[in-house]
């Protein structure tokens, strides 16, 4: 891969933006959830060959929430707009400082996306009905 090749001889960082759909599987959003997925399991397995070669490269996957963008605001049609939406310029800032603590991981924001993503792991069936009650009542 010649990018990660220039990224070794610089010992530069690749920062790859994800969602929380990919973690939190909401309604109506799987093709979308399962791209975002896949970014994920892709970028955790490169870092993985990149430890394993003790690489110089830092890896980051940014999983990211709701973000007030025209883009996102047009995508989900004001289906959302109850859980709440996060400036792109906060967002940056985010972004940016796990760029420069080079964070493997980030989340933002972190309470609404970080805590829970780990709950899932323990109560997966409690977590996803409450995620299909709280995003469902965008769609009536």
């Amino acid at each position: 891969m010649p990018l990660i090749h220039k990224l070794e001889e610089t010992k530069g960082t690749l920062l790859v933006v994800s969602s929380g759909a990919a973690k939190l599987m909401s309604p109506r959003c799987a093709p979308y959830a399962a791209t975002k997925a896949a970014v994920h399991t892709f970028i955790d397995s490169i870092r993985q060959d990149l430890i394993l070669h003790s690489s110089n490269v830092t890896l980051i996957t940014s999983t990211l929430g709701n973000i007030d963008t025209p883009n996102a605001i047009k995508a989900t049609k004001s289906e959302i707009d109850h859980l709440g939406w996060y400036s792109a310029r906060s967002t940056a800032r985010s972004i940016l400082l796990a760029v420069l603590a080079k964070q493997q991981h980030h989340n933002f924001p972190f309470v609404k996306m970080w805590f829970p993503i780990a709950i899932r792991q323990l109560m997966p069936i409690s977590v996803d009905s409450v995620i299909r009650n709280v995003v469902a009542k965008g769609f009536s």
